[in-house]
């Protein structure tokens, strides 16, 4: 694509007309605001200024949020900057159904427009010349010399279509069909991949997240005890950012305090663990069976414990409004809306058959989704708590329930889809109407442990019980990348553990890290010389 974008915006106006979709306004309004941004790169003063008059009017905030993007746009490659629109943009082209998989011109050969179009040149010919044409021409049957007004309408209507053919070949290049073969690790010189030892080999680590600053990990095993790393500044890293290349320290205060959950009261067999950051990172609610715990994450003094009724939580997720209101999934399958200053439950809601999952917030559409073991998905209004839409998630036939499995969910970061996680399938759900865009079934055969996406969208990393992890992308989920276990695990399978938990890395897209089954944490980058997951042209637009 060459910058043609008032090509490509009436391209995609003239399918709008066949259908409405929300991704049609957030398409247009995304090639609008490229053009604009490209225009205040080449320093053309008047192109932006029209653009910002007459085509693209933001608001007072996307503006304020517009002068940052543009400060860090001039500092890259403007060629970057397109493949990184194009990216985002087939996002958008393959989740809107009118449009998706029309982005390629027909062949002329293959769709009988060549006959056509050699028929109306001979029409428009015979017209001009008024001599008898040939018996045959192509393969068409001769038409009468009566049809040459008609003729020469089809002449200027296959000629518009051929023109505009030939305007819009960057768009076509879009959809080209590429065949790419699936990156395969196999050996450590093929990735960055740094081992965290944390002492407790006889243990598993059940929950992991960064915090939000990306500079810190914490862990919580099956034994109730939760550790942070921290990466700190010093000659190796000059950032002090999380990295697999320098290790970083198991971090305690000065007090040597553990941050330890209750298990005095949980039911061995039934141990459900969970673990949620606050936005700011400043506290940690976790559990491991018995009563929840509120940490403070500079002190990891528990500021207060509370238990709900007489069930086990069985995942947390904080409102992301206030790091006061946390929604509680149960396993009594209800999910309790609990104040933590106020020590009050405010709300209980009751639909899940089974065991609540995973829950995630949308600040931005102001609803709750969460997941069940009963396979049902269902949406909750942020205003009242009220019911909003439900589903029932395509589980294969047969597959029998593990209590202990991570089955979750988590919103993207355009907030408008879903990642549903589950032993057996990895799905994309539009919300909050939850129709399936797509999904995919484990690779090899083997159970998925945990899934996520990147931090920016563009990928999902997966675990698998047999030890491998792969790369998806986001938009399509096809496979880009197989980390095989050869590559970070001891070669006597006697040894071997396997990845139970997977987390990205809050601020860059190609790192995340894993917990394994032998309490081990595993942080993984694409090599510095390679620089992503995989070089396959398979989400790319071909930009030039």
């Amino acid at each position: 694509m060459m910058g043609n974008y008032d090509i490509l915006e009436d391209y995609v106006h003239a399918f709008k007309k066949f259908g409405s979709h929300p991704n049609f306004d957030k398409i247009l309004e995304g090639i609008k605001k490229q053009k604009y941004m490209e225009a205040v790169l080449s320093r053309d003063k008047e192109k932006s200024v029209h653009i910002l008059n007459n085509e693209w009017k933001p608001s007072i905030d996307e503006m304020n949020l517009l002068v940052l993007e543009i400060t860090h746009f001039e500092s890259r490659d403007v060629n970057k900057a397109r493949k990184e629109f194009c990216q985002r943009l087939k996002e958008w082209i393959l989740d809107n159904p009118v449009i998706n998989q029309k982005l390629k011109f027909p062949k002329l050969r293959q769709s009988g427009l060549l006959g056509l179009w050699t028929h109306v040149r001979q029409k428009a010919y015979e017209s001009q010349q008024s001599v008898q044409p040939p018996a045959d021409v192509s393969g068409v049957k001769r038409a009468r010399t009566s049809d040459s007004p008609e003729s020469s309408k089809q002449l200027m209507d296959i000629s518009t279509v051929l023109r505009l053919s030939e305007q819009t070949g960057g768009v076509q290049n879009m959809e080209k069909p590429k065949i790419f073969k699936v990156t395969e690790m196999n050996e450590a010189s093929q990735l960055l991949c740094l081992k965290i030892h944390n002492g407790d080999w006889d243990t598993k680590i059940i929950r992991l997240v960064y915090a939000n600053s990306g500079r810190s990990i914490l862990s919580l095993a099956d034994n109730a005890v939760q550790r942070l790393w921290k990466w700190s500044k010093t000659g190796a890293n000059l950032t002090g950012e999380a990295t697999p290349t320098v290790p970083p320290q198991f971090w305690k205060p000065w007090t040597g305090e553990l941050m330890i959950n209750d298990i005095s009261e949980s039911n061995a067999g039934e141990v459900f663990s969970c673990l949620a950051l606050s936005e700011n990172s400043s506290h940690a609610v976790s559990t491991s069976g018995g009563n929840i715990s509120l940490f403070n994450m500079i002190t990891f003094q528990k500021l207060t414990t509370f238990k709900l009724a007489s069930s086990a939580a069985t995942c947390i997720a904080f409102h992301p409004g206030t790091n006061d209101v946390l929604a509680i999934g149960m396993n009594d399958s209800s999910i309790r809306i609990y104040n933590i200053l106020n020590d009050e439950e405010s709300h209980n809601l009751k639909f899940h058959q089974k065991r609540v999952t995973g829950l995630a917030f949308s600040n931005n559409l102001r609803i709750l989704v969460s997941l069940g073991a009963d396979a049902q998905i269902c949406v909750w209004t942020m205003d009242g708590w009220e019911k909003k839409d439900k589903t029932m998630l395509q589980v294969p036939y047969g597959s029998a329930p593990n209590p202990f499995a991570q089955a979750h969910v988590q919103f993207h970061q355009d907030q408008t889809r879903i990642l549903v996680i589950h032993k057996t399938l990895i799905a994309v759900y539009e919300v909050p109407k939850l129709y399936c865009i797509r999904q995919c079934p484990q690779q090899s055969g083997s159970a998925i442990t945990d899934a996520t996406y990147s931090c920016n969208g563009h990928l999902i990393y997966a675990s698998y019980e047999d030890g491998s992890i792969c790369v998806l992308s986001a938009a399509t989920l096809n496979l880009r990348c197989r980390i095989n276990p050869t590559t970070y695990l001891p070669p006597n399978p006697s040894l071997r553990a396997h990845p139970t938990v997977i987390a990205a890395h809050p601020l860059d897209g190609n790192q995340f890290a894993v917990g394994l089954s032998d309490g081990g944490i595993h942080v993984f980058e694409p090599l510095e010389s390679q620089g992503v997951w995989d070089a396959s042209p398979e989400d790319s637009f071909g930009v030039s």
